[in-house]
């Protein structure tokens, strides 16, 4: 099972890239197989998220760039400036496919 417990992850607001950042980094100490082995996941994903880590780095505009501003900020300033696209609603999946469908 993954060292990373409830009480760690908790503070954290994104869990899922701070997951994925411990298994790069887990896997750069320990490699790939360990790394699968401990994290519970196949060795393909974790050669993923290696890759991925190696080609793009971290992608965090408040570390990479030392932006002063809290992440809140950060996110308002992309969304009123066209930066960031919302996620479609589920139920807006769903008619436009019955809408395809039904065609």
């Amino acid at each position: 099972m993954c060292s990373d417990g409830y009480y760690t992850m908790i503070p954290s607001k994104n869990h899922i890239y701070d997951l994925r950042l411990g298994m790069v980094r887990y896997a750069a100490k320990h490699g790939i197989r360990q790394t699968a082995i401990h994290f519970q996941y196949s060795r393909n994903t974790v050669r993923k998220w290696v890759r991925r880590f190696k080609a793009e780095g971290l992608r965090r505009l408040r570390n990479e760039f030392d932006v002063p501003y809290g992440v809140g900020s950060i996110a308002r300033v992309k969304r009123e400036n066209g930066l960031s696209r919302k996620r479609p609603r589920k139920h807006k999946k769903r008619n436009d496919l019955r809408a395809v469908t039904t065609s």
